[in-house]
């Protein structure tokens, strides 16, 4: 559990969503063998508890997902934009005055 606190914090919140994939995917074969919505729903509850295998996870989560490249290209956009619409206030509030 330490290893995921160390990683969020280092890395933020993306992080926690890398471990719930992982976390999934580190079930898949149990959830697609359950037959009904009762079954997938309980064992749903119980997967978290079960995912005891950190450094598994930690290999899920940063080795085999891929993909997650366009979320960090686009945290940038919406950084560069919000500073973009900052600076933009700034200098009409300037020009107003």
């Amino acid at each position: 559990m330490i290893r995921i606190w160390d990683t969020f914090l280092y890395e933020g919140s993306k992080v926690l969503f890398r471990y719930a994939v992982a976390i999934f995917l580190y079930n898949q074969d149990k959830l697609l063998a359950e037959g009904n919505s009762i079954a997938i729903f309980n064992q749903l509850r119980s997967m978290c508890k079960e995912a005891t295998d950190v450094r598994r996870l930690t290999e899920i989560s940063f080795n085999e997902i891929t993909g997650f490249r366009w979320m960090q290209s686009a945290e940038k956009e919406i950084t560069i934009t919000n500073k973009s619409r900052v600076k933009l206030k700034h200098w009409t509030s300037y020009e107003q005055q």
